[in-house]
C-alpha cells in the first residue's frame, strides 16, 4: 500500500479495518478525491500535480505519509516563485530543497511583517533567514543543519579570540 498510515488503519484491530471505512478529517471530499486519483495505478505523474493543488496535497500526503506525492509537490514548488508563505510551508512539511531555495532567494527582500510571520512559525527558520542575510548560507535549514552552522561560527569566533589573546 502506498501509505503506511492507511496500511496500519486497514490491517489492524482499528475501527477502520473492521468497518473498511476511513474517515478523512484533514481534507475536503474534493481534495481527497484528487489525492486518491493520483494513487490509482498508472495515474501518477509529477506533472499531474497542479499549482492550485499543492497546498492541500502537501497537507494530506504529509498526514497519510504518501512520500511520492509529497516529493511531487516539492518538485512543483521548486518551479514556482519563492514567497514567505512558501518558505513557511517548506519548513512545516520538511521540504529541504524548497526550504533552502526559499531562504536563499527571499531573505534579502523580507519585510518586517514577513520576518514576524517566519518567527511565529519557527525561531530556527528566522535564524536560517538571518544566516542567509549575513552570507552564511546552508543548504540544510533543519534544526540540526543550523546547529552545525552555529557550532562552526562559534568555533571560528573562539579561534579568532585565541589569536587575539596571543597577540597581546
Amino acid at each position: 500500500m502506498c501509505s503506511p498510515v492507511f496500511d496500519r488503519m486497514l490491517s489492524s484491530d482499528m475501527k477502520e479495518a473492521q468497518e473498511r471505512v476511513i474517515e478523512v478529517g484533514v481534507a475536503t471530499q474534493h481534495e481527497f478525491e484528487i489525492l486518491y486519483a493520483l494513487l490509482m495505478p498508472g495515474a501518477f505523474l509529477t506533472r499531474s500535480v497542479k499549482p492550485s493543488q499543492v497546498e492541500s496535497l502537501l497537507r494530506i500526503s504529509d498526514y497519510y505519509e504518501v512520500s511520492f506525492i509529497k516529493k511531487a509537490c516539492e518538485q512543483k514548488l521548486l518551479s514556482l516563485p519563492a514567497t514567505p508563505a512558501r518558505l513557511i510551508e517548506a519548513s512545516k512539511y520538511g521540504l529541504k530543497r524548497q526550504l533552502a531555495r526559499c531562504v536563499k532567494e527571499i531573505s534579502p527582500r523580507l519585510a518586517l511583517q514577513d520576518l514576524l510571520q517566519v518567527y511565529d512559525h519557527s525561531p530556527e527558520l528566522l535564524l536560517a533567514v538571518t544566516f542567509a542575510l549575513r552570507g552564511c548560507v546552508t543548504e540544510d535549514c533543519t534544526r540540526e543543519g543550523l546547529g552545525r552552522v552555529v557550532a562552526k561560527v562559534k568555533e571560528e569566533k573562539e579561534e579568532d579570540d585565541d589569536d587575539d589573546s596571543r597577540l597581546m
